[in-house]
């Protein structure tokens, strides 16, 4: 009987470690975050689960897209919003506020302008006074580091899915010879 249990616990642990809004320790520190967690804000009443309540103030690492608000002759941007959709925008319609993350880079640092998806490592703030110059976002982050999204690598559904149309991965690509 004990054996049938510890089964149990293995396998409800292997399910648990494989579920898309599971989340895994990435840069050594920061927590890989998907959009489905930041969708259990009801950005309406300003009411969050207790999981996404864990992560405020905390450093995650999040995919997404950019929306600049600021841009530099050298393709650099060190204020802009991040949202699971090409093209998100505040003006075409803008995503409701739980899918909006207003970066702001560290003092020094910029992130290199991109229309393609990216990951932004950063401390996140959950903000419940949505309104901003730049339109409703619930959340706020001060980014530490971005880097290119990588489709042959295990990412979030919704960015998966604003690229290739569905939620499955990227064949891998083929080296050069």
């Amino acid at each position: 009987m004990k054996s049938r249990a510890l089964t149990t616990f293995v396998l409800a642990l292997a399910t648990l470690a494989s579920a898309p809004q599971v989340l895994a320790k990435a840069d050594n520190k920061a927590l890989v975050i998907g959009w489905d967690v930041l969708a259990e804000l009801d950005y309406k009443s300003g009411t969050a689960s207790e999981k996404l309540k864990s992560f405020n103030g905390k450093e995650v690492r999040i995919p997404g897209f950019i929306v600049p608000l600021d841009f530099s002759e050298a393709r650099e941007v060190s204020e802009f919003l991040l949202t699971p959709a090409y093209p998100g925008c505040m003006h075409v319609p803008p995503p409701t506020p739980s899918q909006t993350i207003l970066v702001k880079m560290k003092k020094g640092s910029k992130a290199k302008m991109t229309w393609g998806p990216i990951w932004v490592t950063g401390n996140l703030k959950l903000v419940l006074e949505k309104k901003s110059g730049y339109g409703e976002a619930s959340f706020e982050m001060v980014g530490l580091k971005t880097a290119e999204y990588d489709l042959t690598e295990e990412g979030d559904r919704l960015v998966n899915q604003a690229i290739t149309g569905g939620t499955g991965l990227m064949p891998k690509k083929a080296n050069p010879q």
